[in-house]
């Protein structure tokens, strides 16, 4: 009903999948939530990201509305959060909607100019690990 609705008013919907308490975000698992985001009528997954490049491709394969990736737990990795779009990209994933550790890094405003670079200029990270540090 939710879908439809929104549907008649033109207004997209962004499935986030969660695990329940005690479920491990897997391959499986994070495939399955993702598929059944897409069968209640997601425009958009909000999902984790799972596993390598090819792992990943399981969950992005499985699924015909584009995924985004959930950014998780806080990293103390400066380069983890492009690390993380640049391997979803790769899978087939369309972008990220990643919120601490964006605006909890110590450089807010460079990790979104190198997120920018790296999703919509399909850039490595490695061309923009300059514009965090």
């Amino acid at each position: 009903k939710l879908s439809a609705a929104c549907d008649a008013w033109g207004m997209p919907i962004i499935i986030e999948t969660f695990m329940s308490s005690g479920v491990k975000p897997t391959v499986e698992n994070v495939k399955m939530a993702a598929r059944i985001a897409c069968d209640l009528g997601a425009d958009v997954v909000k999902t984790y990201l799972v596993g390598d490049v090819y792992s990943y491709k399981e969950v992005t394969s499985m699924c015909f509305c584009p995924i985004v990736i959930l950014g998780g737990e806080k990293s103390s990795d400066e380069l983890m959060v492009l690390k993380w779009v640049r391997t979803a990209l790769d899978a087939g994933a369309v972008g990220s909607c990643i919120g601490r550790n964006v605006f909890q890094h110590k450089n807010p405003k460079g990790v979104v100019q190198a997120l920018k670079a790296i999703i919509h200029e399909n850039a490595a990270v490695e061309d923009v690990a300059h514009l965090i540090i």
